[in-house]
């Protein structure tokens, strides 16, 4: 039996007294019927494995999912195509405003969905010479005259060792780090990481390539000290620092 594992993130934001809901959602290889070369070998077109009837499927579930989580901003990885975005947004019409980018020898790319007018998109090159690698996608958008900068991620899973997240991690700091100090942003999508992954990959041999260091927790700084960062060193901290979603799980979860 194949198991799927569907990442959905969920998390209300707070910028100058408005409310709003941001979701990330990897809605795992959505392939179109037009066949370009680059397809997983399940996803080839028109086969017994995939073709109009699972694809539209697949459209109808995604966009279920998506409508039930009635975020205002959404990313969204694993995603082929404009053509397979379009047909999406046709079951999810509240978003006005949205993209799509992927590297051209990529098998899949990243999206950003919106209610708010996106100002302004720029695709992160994260390594030119991995033929495999994904874009960062930056997408500045305009809430109430105030801009909101997210950033939707997918990096490599863990077929790969850590060096290759970390990758990732120091470019996205590196643009970060860029960013003006009193500019908002938040951090989305597929890191293929756990939230404590210090701890958890720390005695992998095949994950463990760098001595103990991983791109969301020390990179990002998502910790510090082996603590990790809680939202009142987001107030005091005078560097970049990152508070990660998924201590506001219980324990259980």
């Amino acid at each position: 039996m194949k198991i799927l594992y569907i990442f959905i993130f969920v998390f209300s934001f707070y910028l100058d007294a408005r409310d709003f809901k941001v979701a990330s959602y990897n809605v795992e290889n959505l392939f179109d019927l037009k066949l370009d070369g680059t397809e997983y070998k399940e996803y080839k077109p028109n086969t017994k494995t995939w073709n109009k009837q699972s694809f539209l499927k697949k459209i109808d579930n995604i966009a279920q999912v998506i409508n039930d989580l009635n975020a205002d901003i959404i990313g969204l990885q694993e995603v082929e195509s404009k053509e397979a975005l379009n047909t999406l947004l046709k079951k999810t019409p509240q978003y006005k405003y949205h993209t799509f980018i992927k590297k051209q020898t990529s098998s899949i790319g990243v999206a950003l969905l919106s209610i708010y007018p996106i100002k302004n998109i720029q695709k992160i090159d994260v390594d030119k010479y991995d033929n495999y690698g994904r874009y960062i996608l930056k997408g500045t958008l305009a809430i109430e005259n105030k801009n909101l900068i997210v950033y939707v991620n997918h990096w490599r899973s863990k077929k790969a060792p850590e060096s290759k997240r970390i990758i990732y991690a120091m470019r996205l700091k590196k643009e970060i780090d860029s960013l003006d100090q009193n500019e908002d942003y938040i951090i989305l999508g597929d890191l293929n990481s756990n939230y404590n992954e210090y701890q958890t990959f720390k005695y992998d041999k095949n994950l463990n390539d760098t001595f103990g260091i991983t791109g969301i927790n020390q990179i990002l700084n998502t910790t510090e000290n082996e603590n990790f960062i809680q939202l009142r060193d987001m107030i005091t901290s005078k560097k970049k620092i990152h508070y990660n979603l998924w201590l506001e799980l219980n324990d259980e979860k």
